[in-house]
């Protein structure tokens, strides 16, 4: 679910996962770039990720989900290249 707060003028997201939990967050668009930032609960630590849809060309798109901060990646955790045919 993806929702437009007027008061905030942001995009917010709500996804539910296969953990039957929701992940709720920010969607930010840089250029043609697409970041979910979202703050992610494992055992007793949070961790702030970022899911990112990086523009290579009008068919590529990077797909990484990691710790971005400051316009850089401390840590990827996956990565992957999608085209369309």
């Amino acid at each position: 679910i993806r929702a437009y707060d007027s008061l905030t003028h942001e995009i917010n997201f709500f996804e539910f996962n296969s953990f039957n939990s929701m992940v709720a967050g920010k969607c930010m668009v840089e250029g043609d770039n697409i970041y979910f930032i979202y703050d992610y609960k494992m055992g007793d630590q949070t961790f702030q990720l970022t899911d990112a849809w990086i523009f290579v060309n009008k068919n590529t798109y990077e797909y990484k989900i990691g710790i971005f901060k400051n316009n850089m990646w401390e840590q990827v955790f996956l990565a992957s290249t999608y085209h369309r045919k």
